[in-house]
This record gives C-alpha cells, sequence and structure tokens, in this order.
C-alpha cells in the first residue's frame, strides 16, 4: 500500500511540473512555489517588524 502511495505521489509531482505556468517556461509548480517564497518572506517581516516594535533596543533618552 506505501509503495503505491509513493507512486501515485510521484505521479502527481511529474504532472504539476509539466503544467503551464503563467510566466513562458516556468511551470505552474514554480509559479506556486514563487509565490509561497514571496508570502513567506512577508510573514516573516511582518512579524519582525512586530516584534521589534513590542521589545524596541536601547534608545537614547536623557539621564534622570
Amino acid at each position: 500500500m506505501t509503495q503505491r502511495f509513493t507512486q501515485i505521489d510521484a505521479e502527481i509531482g511529474r504532472t504539476a511540473a509539466e503544467v503551464p505556468g503563467k510566466k513562458e517556461g516556468a511551470s505552474a509548480l514554480e509559479d506556486m512555489s514563487e509565490q509561497v517564497r514571496e508570502m513567506m518572506h512577508k510573514a516573516v517581516t511582518a512579524v519582525t517588524d512586530f516584534m521589534m516594535r513590542m521589545h524596541p533596543g536601547p534608545t537614547a533618552s536623557p539621564a534622570p
């Protein structure tokens, strides 16, 4: 059973790599991978920005 699922998974991967994407010369799988990469970059940037606002580093402030 596991071998059959592995074969089906491989077939799906090969087929997905052959589906043409929006950009000429790129597959739909490559297009989707690029979109996921961009979304992850935006998410990491948003979390980093949020954490920096919550815990800002040392700043110049007048001494008491």
